[in-house]
């Protein structure tokens, strides 16, 4: 059965055991009753949905075992050892996971994907966010994070791929659901679903992938190599709606007139180990791809030159939905009502707070931070197009600041 829809880990080099979010979910499973949907078999479907789950990244090093997953969603290896979450001999890491629904149209929606890893053990209160979030755009009907519950009623066992699917009894919070569970096993690869029968959502995901024996006897903490199990696994905690300012505007007209954004700026160490650092300049040339009613498709090309050389330049493809903050656009309607000072959202979960830092007649900028979180973005204020963008990674003090300089 083939992941169509990557979830964002991130394994910190060199990190050895990381506390994760331990608990089950604690969401309310949704309801089919649902109404005002845009898919009719899973109407509790809607833009600015938020769907919140668990990650777990893990290595068993350095044997060639045969890991499969308990009726509990345990990880079980074939001598019936049992692996915890808290006990893990090999690189490994967890957090959470948030995925948006930013942007709904005929059978396809847009889903922009931010992941956090749990840096308590190393002194970050609150989850950290890893890298920059990635956008995807999948089928109404089946992703990773949904199914359509009367095409999952359908679905049969198929030997020929190597997929069974069967009925079970899933525990989720303080709930007992009627589920499905498709499994998937062909050699050293082995992926486990599981999918509320009633509103099509997963409750839970696992994945387990071996390569051949290693030629080394020892690898270094923070290192893969052939001969490591690779575990990951996701759980399902809770749903919740968070609207921009601008959700119900429609996208500004440039978004379909413009070529390409410049922008420049530069990375920086603000950590005192490395303060002697000089600035890193950096380049991002954003170009428009396609444009939609509600979405816009951008190619972008970043280069850097850090600690001394021309790092390889990385190319990047992201859609931007009507509804979502991490965008290169803003509503101007909205904009022009916003004010500093002004909470925009709370997010339990990761504790990021998102407000208003900074409103005059030009621009506005908007702020989401935490302990484990720094991001801002500023708009020009009549076109509502993102002239600024900042973010601190919290554990390292790693800056990289841009302003827009040019465009055709």
């Amino acid at each position: 059965m083939p992941n169509r829809h990557a979830r964002g880990f991130m394994l910190p080099a060199g990190l050895i055991a990381v506390l994760l979010f331990a608990g089950r979910c604690i969401g309310q499973i949704p309801s089919t009753e649902a109404v005002g949907g845009p898919s009719p078999n899973n109407p509790w479907l809607h833009t600015g949905l938020v769907i919140s789950s668990t990650w777990l990244a893990a290595y068993y090093p350095g044997h060639a075992t045969d890991f499969k997953q308990d009726e509990h969603g345990d990880w079980l290896g074939p001598d019936g050892t049992h692996l915890k979450a808290t006990d893990r001999p090999g690189t490994s890491a967890g957090g959470i996971t948030q995925s948006v629904i930013s942007c709904i149209g005929g059978k396809l929606a847009i889903i922009v994907t931010s992941s956090y890893a749990d840096m308590r053990v190393l002194g970050v209160r609150d989850p950290a966010l890893q890298g920059f979030p990635n956008s995807y755009v999948v089928n109404l009907e089946e992703t990773d994070l949904w199914i359509d519950p009367v095409k999952l009623a359908q679905m049969k066992n198929d030997p020929a791929n190597h997929i069974v699917i069967f009925p079970v009894q899933w525990k989720a919070g303080n709930q007992i659901v009627d589920a499905m569970r498709i499994v998937y096993i062909k050699g050293e690869h082995y992926m486990d679903h599981v999918y509320d029968r009633r509103s099509g959502l997963c409750l839970h995901a696992a994945d387990s992938s071996t390569g051949a024996a290693p030629q080394l006897k020892y690898i270094a903490p923070g290192e893969a190599a052939a001969g490591d199990t690779q575990l990951s696994s996701f759980e399902f905690i809770s749903l919740r709606d968070v609207h921009t300012p601008w959700a119900n505007e429609a996208m500004p007209a440039w978004t379909g007139q413009f070529k390409a954004l410049h922008y420049r700026g530069e990375t920086r160490f603000n950590n005192a180990t490395f303060g002697g650092q000089p600035p890193s300049p950096i380049t991002l040339d954003v170009t428009r791809q396609d444009i939609g009613k509600n979405w816009v498709s951008l190619s972008g090309e970043t280069s850097v030159f850090l600690l001394g050389r021309m790092q390889p330049q990385k190319k990047t493809l992201y859609v931007c939905g009507q509804d979502q903050y991490a965008s290169y656009f803003a509503g101007p309607a909205a904009l022009a009502k916003l004010h500093a000072g002004q909470v925009l959202d709370t997010d339990p979960l990761t504790h990021v707070q998102t407000t208003v830092s900074q409103a005059d007649a030009n621009s506005v900028t908007i702020h989401s931070s935490s302990a484990g979180a720094e991001v801002q973005r500023t708009y020009d204020r009549q076109s509502g197009k993102m002239t600024g963008f900042s973010q601190m990674d919290m554990l390292t003090k790693f800056q990289t600041t841009i302003q827009l300089q040019s465009e055709e």
